[in-house]
C-alpha cells in the first residue's frame, strides 16, 4: 500500500472514530428526552392521570413556568447580548414563512381536501419553537461538554427567547387561522400570550438595569428573584411529560390510518428534509455574514425542530383537525429522536465546528 494511502485510511479511521464519540452522547441526550415524554405517555395512557390533570399542567407550563423561565434568562442579558439578538426576531418570520410556503408547495403537489391541507401548512409552517430547543440546550451539555464548550448556553437559551417573543403571536394568530378555520378575532387575539409577556418583562428588565439589581444580594428584590429561577427550572421535563402525554391520549380510527399517515409524511417531508437541507445550503452565508457559533447553534435549533404541540391544542379548543394534529404530533416527534443526531453531526461538519474543539 502507498504511504498516502495509509494516510488517507487512518484519517478516515480517525475521523469516524470521532463521529462515533459526538453519536453516543447525542444518543444518550436523544433518550433522556424520550424518557421523558415515555413517562409522560404511560401516565396518560393507562389513566394514572387524567386528562384535565395534564390539561392544567400543560397550562402552568405556557402561563407561569414557561414566562417565568424566560424573565429570569431575558432579565440576565447585558448590552451586546441585547443588540446580536435584534436579528432573531427577524429570523422568527423568515423561518415561519419559509416553512409556511414550503408546506403549501408540498400539500398543492399531494392533493388533500381543503381542510387537511391548512392543518397540514400549519404543522409544516410553525415549528416547536421553544419547548424541543431549550430541552436540547440544557440537556445536551449533560452528555455532550463539547456543545457546551462549543455554544454558550445562557446565550443560546436568551436567543430562543428572543426568537419567541415573535414567533409566539405568529404561532396564536396565524396558525390558530390556518389550524382551526378562525376568524381575524383569533388573529388579534393571538398576538399576545403568557411567554411573550414574560420575554417583555425580562427585556425590559435588561434594558433599564433592573435585571442585576434583582439578582444582587440584600435588597427585598433579591428574596423574590430565585422563586422565579425555580419555577423555571422544571420547566423542560413538565414540557416533556405533557408532550408525551399527549400522544398517550390519542384515539385513532382505523378506517383514517391512511389519511393521517400521508398527511403526516408531507409534514415530515417539510419539517424534516426541506427545512434542514435549507439550513445547510444557508449555513456558509450565515457564516460569512458574522453569525456567531451560538447563533447558528440557535438557528439549526429551529431549522430541525418538529411542529409546534400548541398546534393541538387549538384544534382541541375549536374541535376540528384534533385526530390529524395528534397523530402527526406523534410520528413526527418519533421522527425528530432518529435524524435530530444526524443533522447535529452535519451541522457540526458543514460549519467545520469540530476542529475547533481538536477532533
Amino acid at each position: 500500500m502507498e504511504p498516502g494511502q495509509n494516510l488517507s485510511y487512518d484519517g478516515k479511521k480517525c475521523y469516524l472514530s470521532c463521529m462515533l464519540s459526538l453519536a453516543l452522547p447525542v444518543l444518550y441526550t436523544m433518550l433522556q428526552i424520550f424518557t421523558f415524554l415515555f413517562i409522560g405517555f404511560l401516565l396518560r395512557r393507562y389513566g394514572w392521570f387524567s386528562q384535565e390533570f395534564f390539561t392544567a399542567l400543560g397550562r402552568f407550563v405556557v402561563r407561569i413556568a414557561l414566562p417565568s423561565f424566560f424573565f429570569v434568562r431575558m432579565s440576565q442579558a447585558d448590552i451586546a447580548a441585547l443588540q446580536r439578538s435584534l436579528r432573531f426576531p427577524l429570523l422568527a418570520i423568515a423561518v415561519c414563512a419559509v416553512g409556511v410556503l414550503s408546506g403549501w408547495i408540498v400539500f398543492s403537489i399531494f392533493r388533500f381536501p381543503t381542510q387537511d391541507r391548512k392543518a397540514g401548512i400549519a404543522l409544516s409552517g410553525f415549528g416547536n419553537a421553544s419547548y424541543l430547543p431549550l430541552s436540547v440546550i440544557e440537556l445536551m451539555p449533560l452528555s455532550l461538554p463539547l456543545i457546551a464548550e462549543l455554544f454558550d448556553t445562557d446565550l443560546s437559551l436568551f436567543y430562543v427567547g428572543a426568537f419567541v417573543f415573535v414567533f409566539s403571536p405568529l404561532l396564536w394568530s396565524f396558525g390558530m387561522v390556518f389550524i382551526s378555520g378562525g376568524s381575524g378575532r383569533d388573529l388579534l387575539r393571538g398576538l399576545i400570550s403568557p411567554p411573550m409577556i414574560g420575554i417583555a418583562a425580562g427585556l425590559l428588565a435588561a434594558v433599564s438595569g433592573l435585571g442585576p439589581i434583582l439578582s444582587t444580594p440584600g435588597n427585598p428584590l433579591a428574596a423574590v428573584y430565585p422563586a422565579f429561577e425555580r419555577i423555571g427550572a422544571v420547566t423542560v421535563p413538565i414540557i416533556l411529560i405533557v408532550l408525551g402525554s399527549m400522544a398517550g391520549g390519542l384515539h385513532l380510527h382505523r378506517e383514517n390510518i391512511g389519511v393521517l399517515l400521508g398527511l403526516s409524511t408531507a409534514v415530515s417531508l417539510t419539517r424534516f428534509v426541506i427545512l434542514p437541507t435549507l439550513f445547510l445550503l444557508l449555513a456558509p452565508l450565515f457564516q460569512a455574514a458574522a453569525w456567531s457559533p451560538t447563533e447558528l447553534w440557535v438557528v439549526f435549533l429551529q431549522f430541525t425542530t418538529p411542529p409546534a404541540t400548541n398546534l393541538s391544542v387549538m384544534a382541541s379548543h375549536a374541535g376540528i383537525n384534533q385526530e390529524h394534529t395528534a397523530f402527526t404530533l406523534l410520528i413526527t416527534y418519533l421522527i425528530y429522536l432518529f435524524v435530530f443526531p444526524v443533522y447535529l453531526m452535519l451541522f457540526l461538519q458543514r460549519l467545520q465546528l469540530l476542529p475547533a474543539a481538536g477532533l
